[in-house]
């Protein structure tokens, strides 16, 4: 930018400098008994100040250095970059822009936002700005986004993922998030109602603890199985999002499909809080188990499950001078005057672990009006995933010998 700037200025500097342009004449020549650089007076007829054609030559430069090299901030503004924020791994996303381009003309370029593990489309949409358009992902995270104004007012669609089906995932290797993948929060209620939720929790958590995490879906699921897009709110390229996501729509897809159980949602947040969000705290109580010979209280502690009701809870029931704080609380998290009355009638109760009966409770509270308030959903998944880190965190010290007072 630097050179650019110095070369406007070398231009300037040609129009507004005099410049004197003497012609020689024959007796001044070197060797031809004249001085060779003799400076004519202003009265002599072959001088020439400020020579027409040599000015008239460099302004024709000038003009053709300057369209060539536009002053910075001089030219028109370029235009935004289509931004998509997607979980989708690289080749569906390489497949889909080649397809895009092939059939739209446009040959622009997108720039994909590509999520980590456990990262939320919603904190991407706040964090970086600019997003257009969300692909994939679970249809409770697209309710709250549009609960919460993030995405635009036309509905949530159904599309089908570009490409061939990814094959089942091994889940002694690889996690994938029952947040985003259908597929892997099937195999997780398939685990827990075969063998109950006593042995079916605790094995979930202790392969959880040695497997890999993997971002976007990598299941046996179809291909052409829905999964939900949207266009952000205030999208700065709304006509090539919504060019792209027409070549993903499912024949026949219904605006705001496809839809979920509540009872699963819940479901996918306890297990996205306790084996994704607290999965580096899970495989360091796993290390510590394995190194100090899996002593058997730490053992036993590794596959418990959250309380109900929660910790925070509970620890502001057992002081009755916390008792405004704890109505604050669920003012908080229930608006709903029904909602919150359930609530609070649910904390009285006797405390129990989370299971399949609980969460189809909550999921049927006030005819579904709790399970689908994203206040609560919020502090559910926050409640999860702070009890379930804290508890592996205890396994670890327990395993290596030191007991927490």
């Amino acid at each position: 930018m630097n050179g650019l700037l110095s070369l406007h200025l070398l231009i300037v500097a040609m129009f507004r400098t005099p410049v004197d342009l003497p012609m020689a004449r024959p007796s001044d020549a070197p060797g031809r008994g004249g001085p060779s650089h003799r400076r004519p007076a202003r009265d002599e007829p072959h001088t020439v100040r400020r020579s027409y054609g040599i000015v008239r030559i460099s302004r024709s430069i000038a003009v053709s250095l300057a369209a060539t090299f536009p002053a910075p901030g001089c030219g028109p503004p370029a235009e935004p970059p289509l931004v998509v924020a997607t979980r989708w791994p690289r080749p569906a996303l390489a497949e889909l822009e080649s397809m895009y381009h092939r059939t739209s003309g446009d040959t622009r370029p997108i720039t994909w936002v590509t999520l980590a593990p456990g990262e939320r489309l919603g904190g991407v949409v706040d964090r970086r700005g600019g997003v257009d358009l969300l692909l994939g992902g679970s249809p409770e995270e697209y309710v709250r986004l549009a609960g919460s104004g993030r995405l635009s007012p036309s509905p949530w669609r159904s599309v089908r993922r570009p490409g061939p089906a990814a094959g089942p995932e091994d889940p002694a290797v690889e996690l994938a998030d029952p947040r985003d993948d259908p597929a892997a929060l099937a195999r997780s209620r398939a685990a827990l109602d075969d063998e109950g939720w006593a042995r079916g929790y605790d094995r979930l958590v202790r392969r959880a603890a040695r497997a890999r995490l993997v971002s976007g879906r990598r299941s046996d699921a179809p291909v052409g199985a829905g999964e939900p897009a949207a266009l952000a709110g205030g999208p700065r390229n709304a006509g090539r999002a919504r060019r792209l996501l027409a070549l993903l729509e499912s024949p026949g897809a219904v605006p705001g499909a496809p839809s979920e159980d509540a009872a699963d949602g819940l479901l996918a947040d306890l297990l996205g809080a306790a084996l994704i969000d607290a999965h580096q705290e899970l495989r360091d109580a796993d290390a510590a188990l394995r190194r100090f010979g899996h002593p058997a209280r730490a053992e036993a502690a590794l596959g418990e499950r959250p309380p109900w009701p929660p910790a925070s809870v509970a620890n502001l029931q057992a002081s009755p001078a916390d008792a405004p704080l704890l109505e604050v609380l669920a003012e908080q998290v229930a608006p709903d005057p029904e909602s919150r009355a359930w609530l609070r009638e649910s904390w009285a109760g006797p405390s129990r672990p989370v299971d399949g009966a609980l969460l189809r409770e909550l999921a049927g509270a006030v005819d579904g009006r709790l399970a689908r308030e994203p206040r609560f959903r919020a502090w559910l998944r926050g409640e999860w995933t702070a009890w379930t880190r804290q508890l592996y965190r205890r396994v670890a010290r327990v395993a290596g010998g030191y007991v927490p007072s």
